[in-house]
């Protein structure tokens, strides 16, 4: 329960401002060179945190329900031990017996026929399932698999699933990851190199790169200055690099 409270629900509201926040310059941009990402993958990122949030809360609920039955059912069974080791009749044995008007048969006999043999964590905490995680459309689907596992009633243990909902959300975060680099490649790309002599031996050669303002726009140029081997000629070369698009 600890590890949920402090580190994965934390995590998940973290995820999803970023996840808003990216979902808004999507939205902006509208798929333009200066962000060419799909507003669609960011919401699709977010479905699939609210379902693992969804999850998480169910487990927290369910472990505090259980955790209450379960130090019942141990003060239970610490009197029912203490009772055995005592003389009958004796003071220690009084003195134990009226131990038990502390013990809540209700939440006794409530682990007893639950909790000590079928956990309600147990679907959410499997991991030993046959194929990749499921493809889930809404999140109706973890809500109307959580009704009937608090009824009872028959349910698909892979909806509620951690790990599965884990690997959902990984599966959706690298595919924004892989398409977030190729748009950060195709900004940075320099295309085709400079040749400045070609298969030419020089005897010097230096390189400046300046910030400057060329034809009212501002430009980073690049001047090379190799001297050949052969001719002892001065040549100098210049490159101009544009800047196309930044998100700001």
């Amino acid at each position: 329960m600890a590890d949920i409270q402090l580190n994965l629900l934390p995590a998940l509201e973290r995820c999803t401002i970023v996840a808003s926040t990216l979902r808004g310059l999507a939205i902006h941009h509208g798929l333009n060179e200066r962000f060419n990402i799909p507003a669609e993958n960011f919401t699709q990122i977010l479905d699939r945190i609210c379902k693992l949030r969804i999850v998480a809360h169910s487990i927290l609920v369910y472990a505090g329900y259980e955790g209450r039955q379960f130090s019942a059912f141990s003060k239970w069974l610490r009197f029912q031990i203490d009772m055995q080791v005592t003389e009958p009749g004796s003071i220690a044995a009084e003195e134990t017996a009226e131990q038990e008007a502390g013990i809540d048969y209700i939440q006794v006999l409530a682990y007893v026929e639950g909790a000590l043999n079928h956990s309600k964590l147990d679907p959410f905490l499997t991991q030993d399932l046959a194929g990749g995680p499921p493809s889930l459309e809404d999140v109706k689907d973890i809500k109307d698999s959580l009704e009937k596992h608090r009824m009872g009633m028959p349910f698909d243990n892979a909806l509620l699933a951690t790990t599965n909902s884990a690997m959902e959300l990984d599966c959706s975060c690298k595919e924004v990851y892989g398409k977030i680099a190729t748009w950060q490649a195709s900004n940075t790309s320099l295309g085709e190199g400079a040749i400045t002599l070609e298969k030419e031996q020089v005897s010097a050669k230096d390189m400046r790169m300046v910030f400057e303002e060329i034809y009212g726009e501002k430009h980073m140029t690049t001047y090379v200055i190799v001297v050949p081997t052969t001719t002892k000629n001065l040549s100098m070369f210049q490159e101009n690099f544009y800047i196309k698009s930044s998100v700001l």
